[in-house]
Protein backbone atom coordinates (compact mmCIF):
# COMPACT_ATOMS: atom_id res chain seq x y z
CA UNK A 1 0.00 0.00 0.00
CA UNK A 2 3.33 2.32 0.30
CA UNK A 3 4.65 1.40 -2.41
CA UNK A 4 7.85 1.12 -0.53
CA UNK A 5 9.59 -2.04 -1.17
CA UNK A 6 9.62 -4.60 1.73
CA UNK A 7 13.45 -4.22 2.41
CA UNK A 8 13.49 -0.57 2.42
CA UNK A 9 10.15 -1.16 5.26
CA UNK A 10 11.96 -3.10 7.17
CA UNK A 11 13.19 -1.00 10.20
CA UNK A 12 11.57 2.29 9.54
CA UNK A 13 8.91 4.66 11.48
CA UNK A 14 5.34 2.50 11.23
CA UNK A 15 3.79 5.98 12.11
CA UNK A 16 5.63 7.55 8.88
CA UNK A 17 3.80 5.92 5.96
CA UNK A 18 0.47 7.16 7.31
CA UNK A 19 -1.26 10.79 6.27
CA UNK A 20 -1.39 11.42 10.52
CA UNK A 21 1.46 9.89 11.67
CA UNK A 22 0.49 11.14 15.62
CA UNK A 23 -3.25 9.27 15.06
CA UNK A 24 -0.87 6.07 13.77
CA UNK A 25 1.28 6.64 16.71
CA UNK A 26 -1.40 6.10 19.09
CA UNK A 27 -2.94 2.97 17.43
CA UNK A 28 0.54 1.62 17.80
CA UNK A 29 0.67 2.50 20.96
CA UNK A 30 -2.67 1.01 21.99
CA UNK A 31 -2.20 -2.11 20.62
CA UNK A 32 1.16 -2.51 22.77
CA UNK A 33 -1.16 -1.14 26.28
CA UNK A 34 -3.67 -2.93 25.57
CA UNK A 35 -3.02 -6.25 23.70
CA UNK A 36 -4.93 -5.27 20.71
CA UNK A 37 -6.47 -2.41 18.60
CA UNK A 38 -9.32 -3.08 16.10
CA UNK A 39 -10.58 -1.46 12.90
CA UNK A 40 -8.81 2.24 14.18
CA UNK A 41 -9.66 4.67 10.96
CA UNK A 42 -6.22 5.79 9.33
CA UNK A 43 -4.88 6.57 5.82
CA UNK A 44 -1.76 5.35 3.91
CA UNK A 45 0.00 7.32 1.64
CA UNK A 46 1.32 5.48 -1.33
CA UNK A 47 4.86 7.13 -2.78
CA UNK A 48 3.18 8.29 -5.22
CA UNK A 49 1.13 10.76 -3.48
CA UNK A 50 -2.27 8.25 -3.34
CA UNK A 51 -4.25 8.54 -0.15
CA UNK A 52 -6.10 4.98 0.71
CA UNK A 53 -8.51 4.75 3.43
CA UNK A 54 -7.55 2.24 5.99
CA UNK A 55 -9.36 0.15 8.93
CA UNK A 56 -5.97 -0.91 10.97
CA UNK A 57 -5.86 -3.57 13.00
CA UNK A 58 -3.26 -5.12 15.82
CA UNK A 59 -2.65 -7.81 18.14
CA UNK A 60 0.21 -8.27 20.19
CA UNK A 61 1.83 -11.78 20.82
CA UNK A 62 3.53 -12.50 24.13
CA UNK A 63 5.69 -14.70 25.77
CA UNK A 64 4.64 -16.75 29.47
CA UNK A 65 6.65 -14.06 31.13
CA UNK A 66 4.89 -11.21 29.14
CA UNK A 67 7.30 -10.42 27.37
CA UNK A 68 6.44 -9.18 23.59
CA UNK A 69 7.54 -11.35 21.05
CA UNK A 70 6.25 -9.94 18.18
CA UNK A 71 3.26 -7.94 16.47
CA UNK A 72 0.83 -8.94 13.82
CA UNK A 73 -0.50 -5.86 12.23
CA UNK A 74 -2.82 -5.56 9.02
CA UNK A 75 -4.18 -2.52 7.29
CA UNK A 76 -7.51 -3.40 5.21
CA UNK A 77 -8.79 -1.02 2.18
CA UNK A 78 -11.67 0.31 2.73
CA UNK A 79 -11.94 2.30 -0.54
CA UNK A 80 -15.05 0.82 -1.76
CA UNK A 81 -17.06 1.26 1.41
CA UNK A 82 -15.96 4.83 1.50
CA UNK A 83 -17.35 5.35 -2.37
CA UNK A 84 -20.33 3.36 -2.00
CA UNK A 85 -21.06 5.27 1.79
CA UNK A 86 -20.76 8.70 -0.10
CA UNK A 87 -23.04 7.27 -3.28
CA UNK A 88 -25.62 6.59 -0.26
CA UNK A 89 -25.20 9.81 1.14
CA UNK A 90 -25.49 11.42 -2.06
CA UNK A 91 -28.65 9.88 -3.21
CA UNK A 92 -30.22 9.82 -0.08
CA UNK A 93 -34.03 11.16 -1.03
CA UNK A 94 -34.90 14.73 0.15
CA UNK A 95 -37.66 14.59 3.01
CA UNK A 96 -40.74 16.52 1.95
CA UNK A 97 -41.65 19.82 4.01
Amino acid sequence: MTGVPREKIIGTQFPDYFTEPAKAEQAYRQAFYEGVVRNYPLAIRHVSGKITDVLYNATVFKDEDGVVQGVFAAARDITDRKQAEEEIKNNKPIPEA
